[in-house]
């Protein structure tokens, strides 16, 4: 048998879009390329929706999970607001309710398992909701916060360059794989964490004290969180890097 090295696989759990009269399982090529290139992991793409014994089954393959994000967001059902505001929420291209059924089942148990976990944006709100946090739903309308959001009108390369600065809070994983205490990112979110999930802990904060990170509070467990976009320009923001080297040297070490 030749002796080699099989990289983990990465599940990435998918959006659910219906285009052209079709639902469609759909991941952008940067995270995928994120975790191939700077984890050094084999990605997998599991379509948002899947049946719940299916992804148990799944569980055992997977070395580690990726939460993307994604341009919808978390149904405020999820964290116990009401959705008043939405004639009929199925029809709202704002929502992805196949992912957040998914999202809801995945988390719970990855984190039981101690599969390495990373949330991106969404994926970060995801982990805090499935947790029993609640999140604010227009983080811009709130009192002495800033505008987080992106200007969808600039090049790719303004929109995910660095936007703001945020405090990284000592002795967690942020801490242990960037040397300095802060650190710029991008932005590009309209909701942000507002109470704490369960065995949740902050990891950054923003000058206007928006989590822009968190973190599952069992140190055997690598499960991180962060509210800005580091699959994007990895080359020029090495944070974003090492963040990525970093869960991809977690799931290696849970798969040996």
């Amino acid at each position: 048998m030749h002796n080699y090295r099989v990289k983990p696989l990465v599940g990435v759990l998918a959006d659910n879009k219906h285009l052209d009269g079709h639902n469609r399982s759909l991941v952008m090529d940067k995270y995928l390329d994120a975790l191939s290139v700077q984890a050094q992991v084999t990605p997998f793409i599991i379509p948002a929706c899947s049946d719940r014994q299916d992804i148990m089954v799944l569980l055992g393959f997977m070395g580690g999970l990726l939460l993307p994000g994604s341009p919808t967001n978390i149904d405020p059902v999820h964290y116990g607001e009401q959705t008043a505001s939405v004639q009929n929420p199925t029809d709202d291209p704002t929502r992805d309710r196949a992912r957040d059924w998914s999202a809801m089942v995945l988390i719970p148990e990855v984190l039981k398992r101690r599969i390495p976990l990373l949330g991106i944006c969404r994926g970060m709100q995801e982990m805090n909701v499935a947790m029993g946090g609640s999140l604010y739903a227009e983080i811009h309308n709130e009192k002495d916060r800033t505008d987080h959001r992106e200007d969808k009108n600039a090049p790719f390369s303004v929109q995910y360059g660095p936007a703001h600065d945020v405090a990284i809070c000592p002795g967690g994983i942020l801490a242990a794989i960037w040397s300095a205490p802060d650190c710029q990112v991008n932005s590009l979110h309209g909701q942000a964490v507002k109470d704490l999930g369960e065995g949740l802990v902050v990891e950054a904060v923003a000058g206007d004290n928006v989590i822009e990170a968190i973190r599952h509070e069992d140190p055997d467990t690598f499960a991180l969180g962060v509210q800005w976009h580091p699959e994007a320009m990895c080359d020029d923001m090495p944070l974003n890097q090492v963040i990525f080297h970093a869960f991809g040297k977690a799931c290696r070490a849970y798969r040996r």
